[in-house]
């Protein structure tokens, strides 16, 4: 099974902890994020994935992600995320989580992460 770096569309879930996902998810999420097509993902097109998904999130239009509003997650992985303990995810909160993985992924430390990067990412986390 793999679970999920990107977490982009409904059935990946952006801002719940890694769950499981297929590959061909994967590779979707990873080609959705992609914005100038080059195979990698940098800082700027992953922000910009969290905030899009985060709003789109964001049924109540509080600025703030709850657990019922995220949908499936991992209720550690929530409570990590939540800095303040606030039981809500802010965007910063929300950025912060997904940031600490976009860099675990990056293996070449250059700042972007690459569709083999996030497997190998992937399959270290089973």
């Amino acid at each position: 099974m793999r679970r999920t770096f990107l977490l982009i569309g409904a059935a990946l879930g952006l801002l719940a902890p890694p769950g499981l996902a297929a590959a061909a998810e994967v590779e979707t999420a990873f080609a959705a994020m992609d914005a100038n097509g080059d195979g990698m993902l940098d800082v700027d097109e992953y922000v910009a994935a969290v905030v899009h998904r985060f709003g789109e999130l964001d049924a109540d239009d509080d600025r703030m992600l709850t657990a019922t509003e995220i949908g499936e997650v991992d209720r550690d992985a929530f409570v990590a995320a939540d800095r303040d303990g606030d039981g809500e995810l802010s965007l910063g909160e929300a950025v912060g989580d997904r940031m600490i993985r976009f860099f675990d992924a990056d293996s070449s430390r250059d700042g972007t992460v690459t569709l083999v990067e996030i497997n190998a990412y992937l399959e270290g986390l089973e």
